[in-house]
């Protein structure tokens, strides 16, 4: 199963739409509980276009994907820089609040390192690159984490040791 998180009325082809605005969707979420209907370890694929600034609690967030996804499955995120954060917030503004009213929509006011967040409920970045005035991040489950309820584990295996060089190349951490 893949899952456009977020998508509104229109996901990606091949994706179920899960958006909490949206009367259409295909995969319930529960903004106040952040419960996606869908069995543990039942997804593939999570799609985040353009949506984890709208997100107040990322924790509860990364813990609800971590125990929907696979495995072996993975978040693809794309975000808007921080560098283009604050224009970002600033269309955020004019479009939620000016030409498509919609004040049940939230927006953070300040950048969050969401790749930070995923870190602290099991995940690790695997490929991350940068385009224009986006941030687009691969982040898989770490392997050595078995449920959403348990503690990552300190000990690096894999990929997950490793960091993304101004040449976007990885490098061992030491």
């Amino acid at each position: 199963m893949k899952i456009d998180f977020g998508s509104g009325h229109n996901p990606r082809p091949g994706y179920l739409t899960c958006d909490p605005f949206y009367e259409r969707t295909d995969v319930a979420y529960d903004v106040v509980s952040y419960h996606i209907d869908v069995p543990d370890g039942s997804v593939d694929i999570i799609h985040c276009r353009n949506v984890l600034h709208h997100v107040r609690d990322l924790d509860r967030l990364f813990n609800e994907f971590f125990r929907v996804l696979r495995p072996n499955g993975y978040i693809m995120v794309v975000e808007p820089r921080r560098a283009s954060f604050k224009a970002n917030v600033m269309l955020d503004q004019l479009w939620y609040r000016f030409l498509t009213p919609r004040p049940e929509v939230w927006f953070a006011k300040r950048y969050r390192d969401y790749t930070a967040i995923a870190k602290k409920h099991g995940f690790y970045l695997r490929k991350y690159r940068m385009r224009k005035e986006k941030e687009i991040s691969v982040l898989t489950r770490n392997p050595n984490r078995s449920s959403s309820n348990e503690r990552p584990s300190s000990k690096r295996t894999g990929r997950e040791g490793l960091r993304l060089r101004s040449s976007r190349r990885y490098q061992r951490r030491s």
